[in-house]
């Protein structure tokens, strides 16, 4: 027996109207800043108040150095850095590099005759310092790729095999983007159609199948969208784009196919299109809702761990979940109340299966009782047969290592991460993830003072007794190993700068790791240097003064 039809009165109508005009105004007000969000997401860790930003903050703000951002050019293809031939090349190459605005010094063995910048293999290095000034530092690097093909050009007819490739972090940062993006497009794109066919494969049609197809690609669009935006005010990690596309097809597709199946049923049972948008709405929203206030709590936990990629995490998840909802409950009703029964329209026929009448819905219903009375009767079985898998899974996370990736473990095509393997067979990789420590000692006992100098030194020799540091760049060691610091004197200002803080109160000491050094090891070998003792360098200070150092990883 099928039910009266009943119309819906016009002002559910109205209200159904003003809703989807409202969830259509905040997407359209998303969208356009989905554009190259990964542009706005950053690929670095932040652990807010840690002893890295502050590091951060000191080199930025109160050290003058040329170099707090750097990248690395490798060279290979040249005769012996130390011939008259290199250093010519060597020449060109650092003046071609400091005429490109943005750029603020290029050192190499010329300027600083230091062991750093040549390689076990004959190979040899520039490091590039950069000053963007009011743009990303990031946008430097395709422009210094096009210099280096330039240079390449100039000086292949002199160096048939001469090479130039560019790594650092920042490079590394500008791929990882790059990649990140394709990844994701390329996911959307394998995904689509196999989302699309188990739709159809859920409603036999196209009409229906395509709805929280398209609510789920919305969500995902209005998800990036509010992160570009959000990412003017916060640390937002890389992970975003990854985490919104699996997130707003998941959450998206599910919460508006209960929408749609049930306004389905209240078509089947004889409602009118307007009132079963309206029954929908009620009753599938309400189980829409508690869905998503459980997933939301669960986020919202994210946001009080102070590592910006765990909260960058729980900032997708509540976006997408919000955003979800909003569609599926502005939106959809208003499009589902327009469609009607044309919802079965682009009906696809399989075999053994039937479009829901009123008698098929009954038997579907009886089924999954008759399963929640197996479930029910046999709980510690049920419990058993889905908990221990999940348990299994679960004790991976032991497995999970912290720190800077393997080099295995970043994108082999990329540019930079080419350059990092020729850096590393150089035996020069540490430059590249090297550890930053700001000493600043007491004001009676600066740096260049006898009883601070000494103190420097101290902790220099501890950090070259480590067997994990290939080598250590402070002001005793580029002066020599002086005994005093009038030696300083002779050390280039921009390096000089780059040693010594302005007021000269601080210095900078660089840990680089060996090449070999796995990522469990360099995370180790930072998390010790904070529990140096302060007695293994400070005796040379005067009686109860004591210096204060934060390290960057």
């Amino acid at each position: 027996m099928v039910m009266p039809s009943l119309k819906s009165g016009s002002g559910a109508a109205r209200r159904r109207f003003w809703l989807a005009m409202s969830g259509f105004v905040m997407a359209l007000a998303l969208m356009p800043f989905s554009y190259k969000v990964e542009r706005r997401l950053e690929t670095a860790a932040h652990i807010k108040g840690g002893e890295s930003e502050k590091v951060d903050k000191e080199l930025a703000q109160r050290f003058q150095s040329p170099y707090a951002h750097r990248l690395v050019v490798v060279i290979s293809g040249i005769p012996d850095p130390d011939s008259a031939e290199s250093a010519d090349a060597l020449g060109f190459l650092t003046s071609s590099l400091r005429s490109v605005p943005g750029v603020s010094g290029a050192i190499s063995s010329l300027d600083w005759p230091d062991p750093l910048f040549t390689g076990n293999d004959g190979g040899a290095l520039i490091i590039v310092g950069l000053d963007p000034h009011d743009r990303a530092v990031e946008a430097l690097v395709p422009i210094l790729r096009a210099k280096a093909d330039w240079m390449e050009g100039q000086l292949r007819s002199q160096y048939p095999n001469i090479k130039l490739e560019i790594t650092g972090e920042t490079p590394l940062t500008f791929d990882l983007r790059k990649v990140s993006a394709d990844d994701v497009k390329h996911a959307e794109e394998r995904a689509m159609p196999v989302t699309l066919l188990l739709l159809l494969l859920a409603f036999g049609s196209l009409v229906a199948a395509l709805l929280p197809l398209g609510i789920g690609v919305l969500s995902i669009s209005m998800a990036l969208g509010a992160a570009a935006l959000l990412a003017h005010y916060l640390h937002l990690s890389i992970l975003v784009q990854n985490l919104a596309t699996m997130l707003g097809l998941g959450l998206g597709i599910d919460y508006a196919l209960l929408i749609v199946s049930r306004f389905r049923e209240a078509l089947a049972e004889g409602y009118d299109p307007g009132l079963a948008a309206d029954i929908a709405a009620g009753q599938a929203g309400k189980t829409l809702l508690i869905s998503a206030a459980t997933v939301a709590i669960g986020f919202s936990a994210l946001l009080t761990v102070p590592i910006s990629e765990l909260r960058s995490i729980g900032i997708t998840g509540l976006l997408v979940t919000v955003l979800s909802v909003v569609l599926c409950t502005f939106i959809l009703p208003w499009v589902l109340g327009l469609l009607g029964h044309r919802i079965n329209a682009a009906r696809v026929r399989l075999p053994g299966r039937q479009f829901k009448t009123r008698e098929s819905l009954c038997a579907a219903s009886e089924r999954w009782v008759r399963w929640g009375s197996v479930i029910t009767r046999r709980p510690w079985t049920a419990l058993l047969v889905a908990g221990v898998p999940l348990l299994i899974l679960a004790f991976q996370a032991g497995r999970i290592s912290p720190g800077i990736p393997d080099h295995d473990s970043l994108p082999a095509a990329a540019e930079s991460v080419r350059a990092l393997r020729t850096l590393q067979g150089m035996g020069r990789s540490g430059i590249v993830q090297s550890l930053r420590v700001i000493l600043e000692l007491p004001p009676q006992s600066p740096p260049l003072s006898p009883a601070g100098w000494l103190a420097v030194s101290r902790l220099t020799k501890r950090f070259q007794s480590d067997p994990r540091a290939e080598e250590v760049l402070s002001l005793p060691t580029i002066t020599g190993m002086s005994d005093t610091a009038d030696a300083v004197d002779d050390v280039p200002q921009p390096i000089r700068e780059s040693f010594l803080r302005s007021d000269g109160q601080a210095t900078l000491i660089e840990l680089l790791p060996t090449a070999t050094l796995p990522p469990k090891a360099r995370h180790a070998l930072a998390r010790q240097l904070t529990s140096i003792p302060k007695k293994c360098w400070n005796r040379s200070l005067p009686e109860a003064s004591e210096g204060s150092w934060d390290y960057r990883s």
